[in-house]
């Protein structure tokens, strides 16, 4: 399984639609989407206990995506959303590989946002919030950053800096996956 974390707007859906695109038998799982869909009907108590913690929600994912492998015999790319990256490390199986996308670590929740707002579209979820309201909602992105950046040191995990140019450092994190996909 490869899982995609990072800060939002650092490209983290982007990169997984392209590796999907380039590995079509892929499977593609977006926790945010997951939980917004079982946030949406009606569980019963054990069901919904999956989605108390994040820890326990990412478990369910993980093993969802293991059980897809299994059955189809193809990675999982899993588009880990708005989950900690600590969160997302708990629940790593031996394989398993995390990327993290962010903005260098070294930029503020201001200077994050300005660069959000000037590539957003009128259908992002970002689009009618406020830098209070996205702080709020997903706490200080610049901080967390940063966080990220030094965990992935820390842990020898992969960060990527997509900052300055997008576009091309998600195309060369799809040709640095290739390995992972032809196993």
């Amino acid at each position: 399984m490869i899982y995609i974390v990072g800060v939002p707007r650092s490209g983290k859906s982007t990169l997984a639609k392209m590796l999907k695109q380039t590995y079509k038998d892929a499977n593609l799982i977006s926790c945010d989407a997951l939980k917004k869909s079982l946030m949406s009907i009606e569980l019963t108590q054990g069901a919904l206990a999956c989605l108390v913690t994040n820890e326990s929600f990412l478990k369910f994912v993980a093993k969802t995506a293991s059980w897809n492998e299994v059955l189809t015999g193809q990675k999982s790319i899993i588009d880990a959303g708005s989950y900690l990256i600590e969160d997302v490390y708990r629940v790593l199986e031996p394989g398993d590989k995390i990327v993290c996308l962010g903005f260098g670590g070294n930029v503020n929740s201001v200077q994050i946002w300005e660069s959000i707002k000037k590539h957003q579209q009128e259908c992002d979820y970002t689009y009618s919030m406020d830098l209070d309201r996205a702080n709020r909602y997903w706490g200080n992105f610049g901080i967390r950053d940063k966080n990220n950046r030094f965990f992935c040191i820390d842990k020898n995990l992969l960060y990527l800096d997509t900052n300055n140019d997008q576009a091309n450092t998600l195309k060369f994190a799809v040709e640095l996956l290739k390995q992972d996909f032809q196993e």
